[in-house]
């Protein structure tokens, strides 16, 4: 008697009897198609009543078969803000995902240090007459009184397939293993920031991943731009967000300080990620990585802290020593 989303449902994410699997659609804003995946499996679900009801899927296309497998991507479905209140910054992953696949698709060689957008757009739903209709809580909710949703906030259901699909951090087998995916991750931040002009805000150990090749060999990846803002948005006059993950969120994210959020809060950021990794993490519990971790960073530290103080004016001298560490 009324569409299936009207139930509660989401018939963009389907069980399919006939294949006994599940399919998701994601709608791409861009060629205007939908592009139909298979899930494999379930990688992270923060399903609540409210926030974002970020979900996270690793699949591949409907249309590959065990003789022409496709390439696995990384489905994130997320009910996202619909805009920027106030004089916060507005955050878009999607569009973000967008300037950061065209401003550094072409360079090779930061090619799978950073999530690569494949497709995404705002889900589609089916509505009366055939016709489809952004999913949004506005839609969803227009038939209700508006002076009973003053409270409400407007979100859209956006939909992203993103490659390649990464290892946790803690899955590293040696330090030689971390310096390498630091490094590749930290490459990939910088060129973000200066060519694409994003701040990503949000460094933890569960968006810095990686993938391991054939051979063996690792190589670092930088994921989840959710909290990712463009440095044009961030003015001096404004009150930064308080944004990021708590452990890892620098002094005056903590502090909730006025002084305008820079890439050196991300670098900060990474310190605190190597601190909790040699002495908190699982991974550090490996007796045979936990020594080694400590004294390196140790050794690190007493060699080059009289020439910090000497060279660390500024947020680009910090990015330029850590580099050179």
């Amino acid at each position: 008697m009324c569409e299936s989303q009207r139930l509660g449902y989401d018939p963009t994410i389907r069980y399919n009897g006939e294949t006994s699997q599940w399919e998701i659609d994601v709608w791409d804003d861009e060629s205007r198609e939908t592009r139909t995946y298979i899930c494999e499996y379930v990688v992270a679900d923060t399903s609540s009543l409210f926030g974002q009801h970020r979900r996270c899927f690793v699949a591949r296309a409907k249309e590959s078969s065990d003789e022409q497998p496709a390439q696995k991507v990384l489905i994130k479905d997320a009910w996202a803000y619909a805009a920027a209140t106030g004089s916060k910054a507005a955050r878009d992953e999607l569009s973000n995902l967008r300037a950061i696949r065209d401003k550094l698709g072409a360079d090779d060689a930061l090619a799978g240090t950073y999530s690569h957008l494949e497709a995404g757009g705002v889900v589609q739903q089916m509505h009366t007459k055939q016709k489809t209709a952004d999913d949004t809580t506005e839609s969803i909710f227009a038939d209700i009184d508006a002076s009973v949703l003053e409270e409400v906030p407007d979100r859209i259901h956006r939909r992203v397939a993103t490659t390649p699909v990464g290892e946790q951090l803690k899955s590293v087998r040696s330090v030689d293993e971390l310096i390498v995916v630091v490094g590749d991750v930290m490459a990939a931040h910088t060129a973000i920031v200066r060519r694409c002009g994003i701040l990503h805000r949000d460094l933890s150990t569960n968006n810095i991943m990686f993938c391991r090749d054939d051979d063996g060999m690792v190589r670092g990846l930088l994921i989840d731009f959710d909290n990712a803002v463009l440095q044009s948005d961030l003015h001096d006059e404004q009150r930064p967000d308080q944004i990021g993950t708590f452990p890892y969120m620098s002094i005056g994210n903590l502090e909730q300080s006025s002084v305008k959020r820079t890439a050196l809060d991300d670098w900060e950021s990474l310190i605190y990620i190597l601190i909790d990794i040699s002495t908190v993490d699982p991974f550090a519990r490996r007796a045979e990585f936990a020594d080694a971790i400590v004294d390196d960073l140790l050794r690190v530290v007493q060699r080059h802290r009289d020439e910090a103080l000497e060279r660390i004016k500024d947020a680009q001298q910090l990015e330029s020593f850590l580099v050179s560490l």
